[in-house]
């Protein structure tokens, strides 16, 4: 329970996981992101369906922040939010056995990105808050 904080949730490249179905589940008002599906490098998880999985729950939602998945492939079908599985045979491929720095949890700890959804979330817009330090700047 305390990923991404600390490096204790290191994932076995001995154990495969392949041909996970998960069909017709809800959760709403979670305290905790949608869920972690944290899988190895060398050993990516593969075949996995989500089919009608909604994991709903208002503060991560709002925050834009969904799954920590890592090293998976499969399909999303109706569900919420996106897994964002790479598709079959992805990980075949040595080269594209890196982490995705759109999965990486340590962007949504820094500042800017909570700046940034917080200010979708009070505006309703999506602002970079990059821009927004600049332009104040160059005033």
């Amino acid at each position: 329970m305390i990923y991404p904080f600390s490096s204790f949730c290191q994932t076995q490249p001995r154990i495969t996981m392949r041909d996970i179905t998960l069909r017709n589940v809800t959760s709403t008002g979670s305290l905790l992101p949608a869920g972690c599906i944290l899988c190895n490098s060398t050993n990516p998880c593969t075949n996995f369906t989500f089919e009608n999985v909604n994991m709903r729950s208002w503060l991560w939602d709002k925050l834009g922040i969904g799954y920590i998945n890592h090293f998976s492939e499969g399909v999303s079908i109706n569900s919420f939010p996106d897994p964002k599985f790479k598709p079959h045979g992805y990980y075949s491929d040595p080269a594209n056995r890196v982490l995705d720095p759109e999965q990486d949890p340590a962007k949504w700890l820094t500042g800017d990105y909570l700046m940034n959804q917080m200010k979708k979330i009070i505006s309703g817009v999506d602002l970079d808050f990059n821009d927004v330090q600049s332009t104040i700047a160059e005033a």
